[in-house]
Formats: C-alpha cells, sequence, structure tokens
C-alpha cells in the first residue's frame, strides 16, 4: 500500500510539473502551499497530494526506524530533527491536517512549505517513545 502511495504521488507531481517547478516548490511558504492547496484547481490539488504523499512517506519511513527497535541516543536524536511520523495515514488525511495546521498558526504562514507541511504531520501522528 504506501508503495503504491509513493508511486502515485511521484507520478502526480511529475504529470503536472508544468505548474509549479522545483525551485518554485522550494521556495514556497505556508501560505503559498496552502493557498494553492486549497484552490479549486485539479493540477495544484494533484501538486499538493504528491507532496503530501512525498512528505508523508519520508515521516513514515523515518517513524518506522524510529519505533524499530533500540537504537543510540544520537540516532534517536537525528530521527527527532528529522522528523518521523507513526501512524498508517493516507496522504489525502494529512493534506488536510497541514490546510488545517496552517489556519491554526498564523504565526508560521512564513516558515518553508513543505517544512510546514512535515510539521502538521509530526504533530497529527507523532511517535511515542518506544521502550
Amino acid at each position: 500500500m504506501k508503495t503504491r502511495n509513493i508511486f502515485k504521488g511521484a507520478a502526480l507531481a511529475f504529470a503536472i510539473a508544468h505548474s509549479a517547478n522545483a525551485d518554485e516548490i522550494q521556495r514556497m511558504t505556508v501560505a503559498e502551499l496552502s493557498a494553492r492547496c486549497t484552490a479549486q484547481n485539479t493540477e495544484t490539488q494533484a501538486l499538493c497530494l504528491g507532496l503530501a504523499t512525498g512528505v508523508l512517506s519520508q515521516l513514515q519511513a523515518n517513524g518506522n526506524f524510529y519505533m524499530g527497535g533500540r537504537m543510540s541516543e544520537e540516532a534517536r536524536s537525528i530521527l527527532q530533527l528529522a522528523g518521523a511520523a507513526c501512524s498508517p495515514v493516507e496522504p489525502k488525511l494529512a493534506l488536510m491536517a497541514f490546510i488545517n495546521w496552517s489556519k491554526i498558526h498564523p504565526e508560521k504562514q512564513r516558515w518553508n512549505g513543505l517544512s510546514g507541511l512535515a510539521s502538521a504531520i509530526q504533530e497529527a501522528w507523532p511517535c511515542k517513545e518506544h521502550l
């Protein structure tokens, strides 16, 4: 299922590459990304779903490693900084969490959009301490 979502997200992002290039995506703020993701435009909706799929997949992979067993404090610290999400979540739900997060955090509107997307996902589905 996760592999299918990764391919789906990559295909969606590739199919609409003309609507936003990689540099533009990297420079988008939370406010700009949120505005795009709430627009009633099929291309931008597909772009946002692709971005959410990619970010979610990376955070879930980090979460699997985080929860996978014992690790050094250094490794745990690095994963906490990199970000992790520890629940099975559909990309559409992750995207909705980002849109809601951006509304309740007006102080973060100037943050990088992808960082905001990752923060929203991590806050919604955090990893509990592994014993």
